[in-house]
């Protein structure tokens, strides 16, 4: 089981800005923090080693849509039917290595807060094509694909949303249907180091 907690400090919100950055080669302003909920993750024995995080932005200051004219802003806005200020943003979000129990409490809590926002629509995006498949389970609804150039490589980036009736219906559905995996996945395990301790002591009987 991880810990959790908002970051509200400056010098927080600094370092998480520096971390992300060294994971991704993103700068995200230290103004769109301050303004923003931010939250991260770690472990009991290890305060200080931040594991993973995510920041939700619901105020209508868009990051995704900073890069873009405003008149294509308005267009994406009219495109879901909603205004801005009923759109949350979920973004620079990073998960290191952890074990799946692990990893499904960061997307619990995600979710969790994010339904409790009360926003009409939740959107998303990333660089990343495993991230991108992952969101777009819950987040259905592509929004922009364009190629750009990231550290010396085109990649392809996407931008996409999901209602929020949606996204919960089916943020559940995909974390009972992991779940049911990794409980077969860890029983398939210990029924395995059950039968190989078994065998070791028959033969331990038997010298």
């Amino acid at each position: 089981m991880l810990l959790t907690r908002i970051l509200t400090s400056v010098e927080d919100l600094n370092r998480y800005s520096e971390l992300y950055f060294t994971k991704s080669g993103i700068l995200v302003k230290l103004s769109y923090l301050k303004n923003s909920h931010v939250r991260i993750f770690y472990k009991v024995n290890n305060p200080d080693k931040w594991i993973a995080g995510y920041v939700q932005n619901g105020n209508g200051d868009l990051r995704y849509f900073q890069s873009l004219p405003s008149s294509r802003n308005n267009d994406f806005v009219a495109q879901m039917g909603v205004v801005a200020t009923d759109i949350l943003e979920t973004g620079c979000t990073f998960i290191d290595r952890m074990s799946p129990l692990e990893r499904h409490q960061v997307y619990l809590t995600l979710i969790a807060e994010a339904y409790m926002s009360g926003k009409a629509v939740l959107l998303g995006g990333s660089i990343i094509p495993k991230v991108q498949n992952y969101q777009m389970l819950t987040m259905p609804h592509l929004l922009i694909e364009e190629k750009m150039e990231f550290d010396g490589k085109e990649i392809l980036m996407k931008q996409y949303y999901g209602f929020r009736s949606e996204f919960l219906r089916s943020s559940m559905a995909l974390f009972l249907r992991e779940f049911r995996e990794i409980t077969v996945h860890s029983l398939v395990k210990t029924l395995k180091r059950i039968k190989v301790a078994f065998r070791h002591s028959q033969t331990s009987i038997s010298h």
